[in-house]
């Protein structure tokens, strides 16, 4: 499991335990390269403007020689993004009240569409599906009792 420091910290956090002795020069951290025997410091971590661990060892180390060292992930260098939560679903449904699918809202705002799969979950696409208008069977109520029915 991914730990909730920022990749720079994280990678600080484990040059320390490994005896690499960091230490910050401006906005980098130089240290003894994780990865193979150092006499003189020939590591540097920053943190790139994403705000992912830029690591650099100038005697020619690997990304994955020096993530393996660390005991980390690649994906450890990079900041975690939220997941995304659904806060909202905007049903679409036929002439007989079926759902037929949904348009889901996220925070941070997004949307996706997705339609049952028929065993009480979701696949998240539209394939096979007729797209109607939101609010069909009203639309149609409406249309059968006189009303008025504004398309903007």
């Amino acid at each position: 499991m991914r730990e909730a420091l920022p990749p720079v910290d994280l990678v600080v956090v484990r040059l320390r335990e490994r005896g690499c002795k960091p230490k910050k020069r401006g906005r980098e951290w130089d240290a003894s390269c994780p990865a193979h025997d150092d006499e003189r410091p020939s590591f540097g971590v920053r943190e790139g403007d994403d705000g992912r661990a830029l690591v650099n060892c100038q005697r020619g180390c690997t990304h994955e020689q020096i993530c393996d060292s660390l005991a980390l992930q690649p994906a450890d260098l990079f900041p975690r993004k939220p997941r995304p939560n659904i806060v909202e679903t905007y049903e679409y449904h036929d002439a007989n009240g079926d759902v037929l699918f949904q348009v889901v809202r996220f925070s941070p705002k997004g949307f996706r569409q997705r339609r049952p799969d028929g065993d009480g979950g979701w696949k998240w696409n539209l394939r096979g599906v007729l797209r109607v208008l939101y609010g069909l069977p009203h639309v149609e109520a409406t249309a059968r009792d006189g009303g008025t029915i504004y398309i903007t």
